[in-house]
């Protein structure tokens, strides 16, 4: 009895540690193999077919699947194809290279509603530090010009933004909306209260606090970013 029940507990200790072990690589032939699928379902040209065969790839953080996914993102193809592909980038949880696949479609789907909010929800799903430079940047370039046709983008960016919990996020928030809010004339206070209220939701969103104009939450921040850690949790 004593022996069964040391082979058991043997038994589920490597179970366990086996379940908290990282995901393994995923091989060259597995990633060729999700490649020739959407290859494949491409040339039969059912829609349902090559999304299904996109999505799927979204289990297979592969370098050269990552690739392909880019690719579909940034390419002229189908509304349908680009946001499969954003969310199966988005579903390879830790990829630096997932991460970088998307941060460089920001530019390219920005014309492209459908796609840029595909790619900016894929940026929400990973939550890499590595996507606060190029969202902020992208914002940056456009939060002076006050053009209504970047409010969407805007929006979608400062969304994405708002989920990447660390003191970064806040700190970007926070300098895009005073930006914003000291660019210039903007007769209607159309453009400027729009993206004020982005800034605030991706603010709340960060912090949970629910304050409204950015005085306010800029004092807030100077009297509590010392007694948070950098994931925005408290000391």
């Amino acid at each position: 009895m004593k022996k069964a029940a040391m082979v058991f507990a043997l038994g589920f200790s490597a179970c366990v540690a086996r379940a908290g072990d990282p995901p393994a690589v995923p091989t060259d032939e597995e990633a060729k193999a999700k490649i020739e699928a959407i290859a494949a379902a491409v040339k039969g040209g059912e829609v349902a077919a090559i999304k299904d065969a996109i999505k799927a790839s979204g289990d297979c953080p592969h370098v050269k699947v990552i690739l392909v996914l880019r690719d579909l993102v940034n390419g002229g193809n189908p509304d349908e194809w680009r946001v499969a592909a954003a969310a199966a980038l988005g579903r390879m949880k830790g990829s630096a290279d997932a991460a970088t696949a998307l941060n460089g479609a920001l530019e390219s789907t920005a014309s492209k509603r459908t796609a840029f909010r595909a790619v900016c929800n894929a940026i929400q799903d990973l939550a890499s530090r590595s996507s606060i430079s190029p969202l902020t940047a992208f914002v940056r370039s456009r939060v002076s010009k006050h053009e209504q046709e970047d409010l969407d983008a805007i929006d979608s960016a400062l969304d994405a933004l708002g989920a990447i919990p660390c003191k970064a996020s806040v700190e970007a928030v926070m300098d895009l909306w005073q930006k914003c809010k000291y660019s210039g004339r903007d007769p209607h206070q159309n453009f400027k209260d729009k993206v004020a209220g982005s800034c605030r939701a991706a603010m709340r969103r960060l912090t949970g606090e629910k304050i409204d104009n950015y005085r306010d939450w800029d004092d807030w921040w100077d009297h509590t970013k010392d007694k948070l850690n950098d994931d925005l949790s408290k000391k």
